[in-house]
């Protein structure tokens, strides 16, 4: 079973952290050194590679994603669905205290 993958924005940090990743390349190669002010040398970024996974890889995964968060899904609605049986137990409780059922 295949799930349909959805494209979804790059979360908030997401260059950051790759480039993080990264960090010790840049600095290695791709800072030129002044006096007071560095700078990325002119290209550097553009020619860095970056490695991507295979797109059957990529799909596999999001796959595997897709599946947890329908997991993820019913759970959230079964929890809801707990919270709101428990928020009307108390008064179920009294209803049958008070009409002489328990």
């Amino acid at each position: 079973m295949t799930l349909p993958v959805r494209r979804v924005p790059d979360p908030p940090g997401r260059a950051t952290s790759l480039l993080k990743a990264f960090e010790s390349v840049i600095l290695s190669d791709g800072v030129k050194k002044g006096a007071t002010v560095h700078g990325i040398r002119s290209g550097f970024l553009e020619s860095l590679e970056i490695p991507l996974l295979l797109l059957d890889e990529q799909r596999r995964i999001a796959n595997v994603v897709g599946v947890q968060m329908a997991a993820v899904e019913r759970a959230r609605a079964a929890a809801e669905a707990q919270l709101e049986a428990a928020k009307v137990l108390p008064t179920a409780l009294l209803r049958r205290v008070f009409s002489a059922e328990l």
